[in-house]
């Protein structure tokens, strides 16, 4: 396996295993408790595998790290609302009503909806300062990087009864 991808899926795998693992959302305080170092590190870690992949210019370099940063403030509060989706269907997965399943369904396709407008909305902004392809590079890291997140969060988290 390459470095690089490695890397990533180290990354995810870290998020997941201490963020997301389904037994720890039941244990709630100690999770919030440790959950800004884990979110920091993880942040940082990320950051660095980006910076590996994207072979910025000098000229390029300040103007994307700030986007990116606004970019991914962005993206931790929907991420946020994400986690708190989940640990909602964990306090309450036991006793789940259809209705409160379909709700949370709803919001969740709701959240999914604003994670693809506040991509489209800076996918403009990143076009303004790197050339199409490194545009492109970067989008593909972001989607690689959801894609290992989701598959860890869907082999972790049981389907409702």
């Amino acid at each position: 396996m390459h470095t690089k991808t490695k890397s990533l899926v180290s990354i995810g795998v870290l998020f997941v295993l201490f963020m997301i693992d389904f037994s720890l959302v039941c244990a709630q305080e100690q999770l919030q408790d440790n959950m800004p170092i884990i979110r920091e590190a993880f942040r940082a870690n990320k950051k660095l595998f980006v910076a590996d992949n994207m072979d910025l210019t000098v000229k390029e370099t300040n103007e994307f790290w700030d986007l990116y940063d606004k970019f991914q403030s962005e993206l931790g509060k929907i991420t946020n609302q994400y986690l708190h989706l989940i640990e909602t269907y964990a306090k309450n997965y036991n006793t789940l009503s259809d209705e409160d399943a379909l709700k949370l369904l709803k919001e969740r396709m709701a959240l999914d909806d604003e994670y693809q407008k506040v991509n489209q909305s800076y996918l403009t902004k990143f076009m303004k300062i790197l050339p199409g392809k490194k545009v492109t590079r970067y989008y593909q890291l972001e989607s690689k990087f959801v894609a290992i997140v989701k598959y860890d969060l869907a082999k972790q988290i049981p389907l409702l009864k």
